[in-house]
């Protein structure tokens, strides 16, 4: 009877739509609210826990880290189809997985238009954290010389942000470019330095497939692999 969309615009991969409506007791009434401030509590305890294997950019999806907690229950509860279906549309559903409770499901932002890493919550949320560092950085630089001495070490204190992000599996790779190419004489002379900096996000395993081949009896000590 009506048609559902997503918002538009520049902002599309900074948000992501969660579903269904969870269910709670209210002293004793059991009412059905959206599920807005359950998801906010689980991507909340990314900043309020001190192991180091928990980033701001830890996916907050599955079992492990996409719990949510004190809730009664969910308005459905989604078939394996609706999954897939509501994960190809990148919307984000909350189900239930036996002996593990609620979780959130998938990990999407609102960008549907094109697909990209941008489509993945986690990046962004790891891009976030790296442009603010970024950003940290170059006010130690501001106002100083445009010269081949000075971007070098601006270079460099991109180069060790960026390669902690390496180590704390938010990027596979990354490159910092900041010299006379990108910034040419009209630039310098207007007083503008410009930084360009190449990243290739971590992506996350989403779906797992695990294929079993049945063997016959001995063919994988004979080192042969022979379906029976």
């Amino acid at each position: 009877e009506f048609l559902y969309s997503f918002g538009k615009g520049p902002g599309v991969t900074t948000v992501g739509y969660f579903l269904p409506y969870v269910l709670i007791n209210d002293y004793g009434r059991e009412i059905e609210i959206p599920p807005s401030s359950y998801v906010a509590t689980s991507f909340m305890r990314k900043f309020n826990q001190s192991l180091s294997s928990i980033t701001p950019w830890t996916v907050v999806a599955g079992v492990n880290n996409g719990r949510i907690n004190g809730i009664d229950g969910i308005e459905q509860v989604f078939s394996p189809t609706d999954l897939e279906y509501l994960n190809q549309a990148q919307m984000n559903p909350l189900t239930f997985k036996r002996n593990r409770g609620y979780i959130i499901e998938t990990d999407n932002t609102a960008q549907v238009l094109v697909k990209s890493s941008l489509s993945e919550i986690h990046v962004r949320e790891a891009l976030i954290e790296l442009e603010r560092e970024l950003s940290t950085m170059l006010l130690d630089f501001q106002w100083k010389a445009n010269t081949p001495e000075v971007r070098s070490s601006i270079k460099l204190a991109a180069d060790v942000i960026c390669e902690k992000y390496v180590a704390q599996s938010a990027l596979y790779s990354f490159f910092n470019k900041i010299d006379e190419e990108n910034n040419p004489i009209d630039l310098v002379d207007a007083g503008i330095g410009v930084l360009d900096t190449y990243v290739e996000p971590i992506k996350a395993m989403g779906i797992i497939v695990n294929n079993i081949t049945i063997l016959r009896t001995g063919a994988i000590q004979a080192g042969g692999f022979i379906i029976s």
